[in-house]
């Protein structure tokens, strides 16, 4: 695991960790988001990639920063506070309360639907029973 620049987050390794330079798609298909969105992020300032012409390549230092970026929208951060490195006490525990209520609603979602289930089973082997 590898610290996220500033966050004290870590991320994960991969299997490209001995490349100096990676393509868009390599990044993309790396980190699971699209083309689309790394170029938002570019256009954003967030990241700055070189460029060979009209391609963009990435260092390892890029690669890494959008790792970052990735997370940090993941965990509800805006582009403004990702790009300002606002990182504060206080959002990372209002975004845990978030993920916490969500957590419970889904929780709650899975108890309805395996009462449902049950249901539904009961009902079948009632049917065949009779």
């Amino acid at each position: 695991m590898s610290p996220v620049f500033g966050t004290g987050l870590a991320v994960e390794s991969s299997a490209m960790g001995d490349k100096v330079f990676f393509t868009i798609s390599e990044i993309t298909e790396e980190l699971g988001i699209t083309l689309r969105t790394a170029r938002f992020y570019e256009q954003r300032g967030l990241l700055r990639p070189a460029r060979l012409g009209k391609n963009r390549t990435y260092s390892k230092a890029d690669r890494e920063r959008l790792k970052e970026i990735v997370i940090l929208r993941k965990l509800g951060f805006t582009i403004a506070e990702i790009k300002g490195s606002k990182f504060d006490l206080a959002k990372f525990k209002q975004q845990l309360a978030f993920a916490r209520q969500q957590r419970a609603e889904i929780d709650e979602i899975i108890v309805q639907i395996q009462r449902k289930i049950d249901e539904l089973v009961e009902a079948k082997e009632r049917s065949e029973a009779a």
